[in-house]
């Protein structure tokens, strides 16, 4: 449960809180209209903003090797 808070008490940026907008209204909007699937897609948004991760396809490396010989 620490992390949990951990996770949600890190800065918020504008992509995490946009992932949230849409993934909540995504989620919302396809319950309503009775189409599952897409409430899947919107609760992946979700995980991804309060959890503050990405979908690891593009990842950047944090400190730029040095490949100079």
């Amino acid at each position: 449960m620490d992390k949990l808070i951990g996770y949600l008490t890190l800065p918020w940026s504008f992509s995490r809180i946009l992932r949230l907008v849409m993934g909540l209204y995504i989620a919302i909007i396809s319950f309503n209209e009775g189409n599952y699937a897409f409430v899947a897609i919107g609760a992946f948004f979700m995980y991804q903003a309060i959890f503050n991760v990405g979908c690891n396809s593009c990842q950047i490396p944090a400190k730029p090797e040095d490949n100079e010989q």
